[in-house]
Order: structure tokens, then C-alpha cells, then sequence
């Protein structure tokens, strides 16, 4: 398993499979930070909470979210998430015809990333 550091926090895929369409990771975002609002065309996405708090922003809502609470984040729904004051970790599981990186469409970012 690999650790992939962003300037927010850091993931970790556990599984992905090309030909069932789907990739589990752990994801931490950083006490106070956020990764970029952002949408995926080709995948939704489900949040189980596994440590910490943070806030989940949507086009849709703003909630608060803690250990034990998951988040359905659907095609093309704007999207991020908020790191609490120390930290939230959680475990997305994607499923979608594409699931890596490049389906990222960065709408907002605190770190100039396109």
C-alpha cells in the first residue's frame, strides 16, 4: 500500500479493481485544511467516518461530520471536504466506468493546483 501526500493530507488506496469498476481508500485530510471543491464526471463516491470531525460542503449542503457518519456523493455533485481541529480520516469507496485521478474537475483550490 502506498501513501500519496497532498498538500491537505495524505490517501491510501486499499483496493481497486479496473474491471469491476470500482477503488477503496483511506483518506486524511489535515487538522483545518480542505482538498479542492471539485466534481467527478465518471464515478460517485461513498464516506464511511472512521476518526475525527470535519465538514462535508456539497452543492447542495454543508454538514458537520464525525465517527460513523458516511456521505453519498453522486456524479457530478460539487463536492469537498474539510478537515476538523484534529484531522478526519475516512474511507471513500468509488464506483464508476473511471476511477482514478484524472477524473478530478477542480472547481475551487487553496493550493493553485488546476
Amino acid at each position: 500500500m502506498t501513501r500519496t501526500e497532498k498538500p491537505w493530507g495524505w490517501y491510501e488506496t486499499l483496493e481497486e479493481c479496473s474491471n469491476l469498476l470500482y477503488k477503496v481508500k483511506t483518506i486524511y485530510v489535515n487538522p483545518d485544511q480542505q482538498f479542492s471543491l471539485q466534481r467527478h464526471i465518471y464515478r460517485q463516491e461513498f464516506w464511511v467516518v472512521v476518526e475525527g470531525e470535519g465538514t462535508v460542503i456539497t452543492s447542495t449542503y454543508i454538514k458537520n461530520v464525525t465517527k460513523g457518519d458516511y456521505i453519498h456523493i453522486r456524479k457530478n455533485e460539487i463536492h469537498r471536504m474539510r478537515g476538523g481541529p484534529n484531522g478526519i480520516r475516512f474511507v471513500e469507496v468509488q464506483e464508476g466506468v473511471i476511477c482514478e485521478e484524472e477524473d478530478i474537475v477542480r472547481l475551487e483550490d487553496d493550493y493553485g493546483r488546476i
